[in-house]
C-alpha cells in the first residue's frame, strides 16, 4: 500500500521474483477464471492537481510473464475495495465511490458530492462502462466487497455506510455497461434495471466472497463492527451468523465507530464520515465548500489520526471542539440533515480520540 507496487513471491523459495507497479495503495487482489489474468485494485485514486479528474487504477498482469499488461483508469473513482471476474474472464466488476469533488459541495441530493457506482472494465480493450449502484433517492454508501454466484447470473457487493448487500442481475448490468454513455452514470434511475434487491446485514460489511456447499451457493459476508460473518443462501433467503468472539458491552468507543461508518446520518444517506476519511486517515482529495464562498478556499480533507489534543479545528481554527466541528457544521456543510444527537455525538468524538497517529519511520 506504501509503495505503490505488488510483489510477486514464489510460494517453493518464498523470495520475491519481481515488483511492479501497481496504483495508489493497491487493495485488492484476484485472478481471471483461466488463471491467465491477475487484477490488481488500487483503493486511492491517483495524486493529481485539485483542477484534474481524480481516478483510482486497475493494474492488469499477465500471469505467465509477470509483467503488467495495462493500467485501467477508472475515471472519478477512488475507494475501490473489491472486484470480480465474470465467469468468462471478459469483464471485471469493481464497485467504487464516484467522487465530485471539483463541484462545491452543494447538491447531496443529487449525487453530485459522491455516488456508489460498479464500474465493468473489458479485459480486452480496457474499456470502462460505469453503472449507478446509488438510486434516485437511497444511496448505497461505501461500497466495499463484490461476489459472483458460482452460475455468474448474480452479483453482491456490500455497502459498509448502511449495513446492506445489493444482490445484482449481472447479464442485465453488462448490457447496460456495454451500451452506456458518457454521462449516463447520472441517470440514477436506471439502478433498478439490474438491482433485485437490498438485503439487511450486520454492521459495516465488506468482504464478500461465494462458497460453493452441498451443490449451493452460500454468500458469506463479514460483518466488521459485528465481529461476526453472515452465511446467505440466496436460493432460499435465510441466513446465519458465525461469531468470532465476544464483544463483551457495547461501550461508546464501539458505538462511536458505528457512527463515523454509517451513512444514516447524510441526507438520503449519501456517505459517511469514512467515505472522506479510510481508516480515520484522509481520502487525499481536495473539495469546494461552499459555506466559505463558491470556488474559494478549495480544501484538502485532513487526517483525523492523532487528532486528539489538537484543538482547534477548521482551517481557520473556527471550531473550538469536536463536538462543534463534527456537529452542526458537519450538518450544515455536508450531510445537509439533522445533526447527530448529543450522545452520539459524544460517542463519535470518543472514537476520533482513540486513532492514533502512525508511529514516525
Amino acid at each position: 500500500a506504501g509503495s505503490g507496487d505488488v510483489s510477486i513471491v514464489d510460494r517453493r523459495t518464498l523470495q520475491e521474483v519481481r515488483r511492479l507497479p501497481a496504483g495508489r495503495e493497491p487493495f485488492v487482489v484476484t485472478r481471471s477464471p483461466d488463471g491467465e489474468t491477475i487484477a490488481i485494485v488500487s483503493r486511492r485514486a491517483e495524486l493529481a492537481r485539485p483542477t484534474e479528474l481524480p481516478r483510482a487504477l486497475v493494474t492488469l498482469i499477465d500471469r505467465a510473464r509477470l509483467q503488467v499488461r495495462t493500467h485501467v483508469a477508472l475515471p472519478s473513482c477512488h475507494m475501490s475495495e473489491g472486484a470480480a471476474f465474470t465467469p468468462d474472464g471478459s469483464r471485471l466488476l469493481v464497485p467504487a465511490i464516484l467522487v465530485r469533488n471539483r463541484l462545491p459541495i452543494l447538491q447531496v441530493a443529487r449525487g453530485w458530492v459522491m455516488s456508489s457506482v460498479l464500474a465493468v472494465v473489458d479485459v480486452a480493450s480496457g474499456a470502462v462502462g460505469l453503472l449507478p449502484l446509488t438510486e434516485a433517492n437511497a444511496g448505497f454508501a461505501d461500497p466495499s466487497g463484490i461476489a459472483l454466484s458460482s452460475d455468474g447470473r448474480l452479483a453482491f457487493v456490500a455497502s459498509g455506510g448502511l449495513d446492506q448487500l445489493a444482490r445484482l442481475d449481472v447479464p442485465v448490468l453488462l448490457e447496460a455497461a456495454r451500451t452506456a454513455q458518457s454521462g449516463q452514470v447520472q441517470r440514477l434511475s436506471q439502478t433498478r434495471a439490474y438491482l433485485a434487491e437490498r438485503i439487511p446485514v450486520g454492521s459495516n460489511p465488506r468482504a464478500v466472497c461465494t462458497i460453493r456447499s452441498g451443490g449451493r451457493d452460500l454468500i458469506a459476508v463479514s460483518e466488521r463492527l459485528d465481529d461476526r460473518v453472515r452465511l446467505f443462501e440466496p436460493a432460499t433467503g435465510r441466513s446465519r451468523t458465525v461469531r468470532f468472539a465476544s464483544m463483551g458491552a457495547e461501550g461508546p468507543l464501539l458505538r462511536g465507530a458505528r457512527h463515523f461508518h454509517s451513512a444514516r446520518f447524510a441526507f438520503q444517506k449519501a456517505f459517511s464520515c469514512r467515505s472522506c476519511h479510510p481508516d480515520g486517515h484522509t481520502d487525499g482529495l481536495t473539495y469546494d465548500f461552499d459555506i466559505d464562498g463558491v470556488g474559494k478556499n478549495i480544501l484538502l480533507n485532513r487526517s483525523l489520526q492523532g487528532v486528539a489534543g489538537t484543538a482547534p479545528f477548521k482551517w481557520s481554527g473556527l471550531n473550538p471542539t469536536l463536538q462543534r466541528q463534527c456537529g452542526p457544521r458537519f450538518a450544515m456543510v455536508l450531510t445537509r440533515a439533522d445533526p447527530m444527537s448529543e450522545t452520539e455525538l459524544n460517542q463519535l468524538v470518543a472514537y476520533l480520540h482513540s486513532l492514533q497517529k502512525p508511529p514516525a519511520d
